[in-house]
């Protein structure tokens, strides 16, 4: 079945006042081939002080505004196509058919490459974030392959998602050293003031194509930290970007003379529309982190977001005439196995994962399973008990183990592979003493999996040791406290029984091959077996 937008109730009515009827239909474009040379700048981040702005800022007429707009040059008329892919989550390998098809990196960059090498000067490639984590094929090299990959696409800039700090500050910075295309990211700052987080990503970029001036603005949600284990950004906040990417906007229009300003944000439509949806600022918006569709015109902006993982590409066309720029087309490109693959792309795919050590790690078997295993109870379950039994035997006061839930299925023969998939984190365990309370009140959230075996929690105000990932361990508002096991914030060290440098991944391979002898019983790992939920 076709999965459809997730738009809240108020969003859908303020669409349909702004539209005021049916999205166009996508569809790709292909004009005459032009070379030329390219021009391109990068804009590093300002400080919210410098890039404060309101939509009565953007339209008054001070000197000097008045005195960029004069020097504005004009603009040529033309069509621009711009394609941006979101949420890849180093999804390498063609998989799936039907109605869930993922087309692998060789068809699925490939496709981009012939895009813009049908008319560099017009088809402008972009990606909206979270690029490299979720599979061994890139997490077992950092995401270099895939920032290889981009490279020989010719992708024409990339805005930070928040996995992308998933393997730590350094080697993100590793691959955005890599990058041949500017790295976007202008609302991160260092925690607690306006100064941006590393002058390696910028606030902006500016492509000359086509005779015009085309300015490219890139921000992360607001807040998203508190989606990323707490100890990699300790010292970085993502601020609010709408007031910074439109005062970016209007700098652009102003004062470097752009005729189009293009907004990609790694956050969904329905979070980042209001104020963004103003052709005073932008004149197209792509969208991520949510895993959905969003395509929907606002005002004359359109927002799209395609999915992930390599399912379909986003597009939108943005037509000049005489001075005036107009969305004609809009949507969504779904992903086809007749797609060809690129071969230099096919080459880099290939130097990392036909490494003989690569395939032998990959393919080794943990087990089978006799029925199906799914990921939000039945993998999620099995990974939660193998951590609490690795643990409890370690340390015999742990109570309870605690993890959020998983990606995919297991079905018959289980690989490391296939482990890897369902479970693609790289979190650590820890062993820490937290109340009774926060016990309770996680173990019964539904995307959270509890194994308790027997044990007991009698009392809310007593410490408890449970064995936790430390993405839920250490998880932290915006303001850097601890909300999930707020007993952290006092006396942390005390608290803090032990650290592991293990990954449930591992973990679960190792249960299910030693522990359970090769064989999973897919009904021992429900929500409804005992040992599990809430206690």
């Amino acid at each position: 079945m076709k999965r459809k937008a997730l738009l809240t109730l108020s969003s859908l009515s303020f669409l349909l006042l702004a539209c005021g009827g049916e999205p166009a239909p996508s569809s790709s474009s292909s004009a005459s081939s032009a070379d030329s040379s390219k021009e391109e700048s990068s804009s590093t981040p300002t400080s919210s002080s410098e890039q404060s702005s309101s939509s009565s800022e953007a339209s008054s007429s001070s000197a000097s505004s008045s005195a960029s707009s004069t020097s504005k040059p004009p603009s040529k008329d033309g069509t621009y196509d711009f394609y941006c892919i979101n949420d890849f989550h180093g999804s390498i390998v063609e998989q799936g058919s039907g109605s869930y098809y993922e087309a692998g990196i060789a068809k699925y960059f490939g496709k981009l490459k012939a895009l813009k090498a049908a008319d560099p000067e017009h088809n402008i490639i972009l990606s909206a974030g979270d690029m490299f984590q979720g599979s061994l094929e890139s997490n077992s090299n950092y995401g270099k392959l895939i920032m290889e990959a981009m490279n020989e696409t010719g992708f024409d800039a990339m805005t930070v998602g928040n996995h992308e700090f998933d393997y730590g500050q350094q080697k993100l910075l590793d691959n955005i050293n890599r990058a041949d295309f500017p790295v976007l990211g202008g609302n991160i700052v260092k925690h607690d003031t306006d100064i941006p987080w590393n002058q390696a990503i910028k606030t902006s970029t500016i492509l000359q194509r086509g005779g015009n001036k085309i300015g490219v603005v890139g921000m992360i949600g607001y807040g998203q930290t508190t989606s990323i284990s707490s100890p990699y950004v300790q010292d970085i906040d993502f601020k609010n970007p709408t007031p910074l990417a439109k005062a970016e906007a209007k700098r652009l229009r102003e004062e470097e003379g752009c005729n189009l300003v293009i907004y990609v944000i790694h956050d969904d439509m329905n979070a980042c529309y209001t104020g963004v949806a103003d052709k005073a600022y932008f004149d197209g918006v792509f969208c991520g982190h949510k895993h959905t569709l969003n395509d929907e015109v606002v005002f004359g902006v359109p927002f799209v977001q395609s999915y992930c993982n390599g399912e379909a590409i986003s597009h939108f066309k943005i037509t000049i005439t005489d001075g005036t720029a107009v969305c004609t087309e809009h949507g969504i490109i779904q992903s086809d196995s007749a797609w060809e693959e690129d071969p230099e792309i096919a080459a880099i795919r290939d130097s990392y994962i036909e490494d003989p050590a690569f395939k032998a790690k990959a393919a080794r078997v943990a087990g089978t399973v006799d029925g199906t295993l799914y990921a939000k109870e039945g993998v999620s379950n099995l990974g939660v008990k193998a951590i609490y039994e690795k643990y409890h035997a370690l340390h015999p006061e742990v109570v309870c183990a605690i993890e959020n839930g998983q990606r995919a299925n297991l079905r018959g023969t289980i690989t490391y592979h296939d482990i890897y998939k369902a479970t693609p984190f790289m979190n650590k365990i820890v062993i820490a003493k937290v109340k009774g309370s926060e016990i309770w009140k996680q173990a019964s959230y539904s995307g959270m999996s509890c194994y308790h075996g027997s044990n007991q929690i009698n009392n809310s105000n007593d410490l408890y040791t449970v064995a936790c990932i430390d993405y839920v361990l250490y998880h932290q508002n915006e303001s850097k406290i601890y909300n999930y096991f707020s007993s952290l914030n006092t006396n942390f060290d005390s608290k803090i029984v032990a650290d592991y440098e293990d990954f449930p991944f591992d973990i679960t391979f190792d249960y299910v091959k030693n522990d359970l002898g090769g064989a999973v019983t897919a009904s021992d790992f429900l929500n409804s077996s005992p040992g599990f939920g809430s206690l």
